[in-house]
């Protein structure tokens, strides 16, 4: 008799158990379902345009023909390659740091004028990528520009900051001369900036 309880009792304890069980999982499932179904409306946006209500305010009047625009079309995801073109097209700047100073004497004096030089470009940029390695192999012709350049100007006009500024124009419209010298293309890239890392005159 006790043994019949004991089995009794434990029948109804699995049972028990298993319809907590079950009790339990369809409470999760339902809250999982609820959670689903909010995610999905909640996080896609609502459309910008609404083609029936347009036809409607067009049909009142309130709207003329003219003002009704079309529908608009979404933009394609562009692709790897795409992405990658318009990366290489976007413009950057590019910097050349000449290696070594430049020391040159100066018109009618004895003071020698030390100056360190970096130059820079803007364009897409393979395209100034390009352009850089080629000034490292222009960096002679380049060198005999810079110095000759130096040559033409006086202690004096080195002291001030506007003749300092002055100096970097110039040196840009000559290193440019050596850059363009056998380009056909207009469109070609220049050196844009001259960057005076340091100027002694002493």
């Amino acid at each position: 008799m006790a043994d019949g309880m004991s089995s009794s009792s434990t029948g109804m304890s699995l049972q028990a158990k298993l319809m907590a069980g079950l009790f339990i999982g369809s409470v999760i499932s339902g809250v999982l379902g609820l959670f689903y179904v909010g995610y999905s409306q909640l996080s896609t946006p609502p459309s910008a345009y609404d083609d029936e209500l347009e036809r409607r305010l067009a049909a009142t009047g309130v709207l003329s023909d003219d003002e009704v625009e079309d529908e608009p079309v979404e933009d394609e995801p562009m692709n790897d390659a795409e992405q990658a073109l318009l990366a290489f097209n976007i413009p950057r700047h590019e910097y050349y740091l000449f290696p070594l100073p430049f020391i040159s004497n100066l018109k009618d004096s004895k003071k020698l004028v030390t100056l360190e030089l970096a130059v820079s470009t803007y364009a897409p940029s393979g395209i100034s990528e390009t352009f850089i390695v080629g000034l490292m192999d222009l960096d002679p012709a380049l060198r005999s520009a810079v110095l000759g350049h130096l040559l033409t100007k006086q202690a004096d006009e080195l002291e001030t900051a506007a003749g300092r500024q002055e100096l970097k124009s110039e040196l840009r419209d000559v290193l440019n001369e050596v850059v363009t010298r056998d380009q056909t293309d207009e469109e070609a890239p220049k050196i844009t900036e001259v960057h005076i890392q340091k100027l002694i005159v002493g």
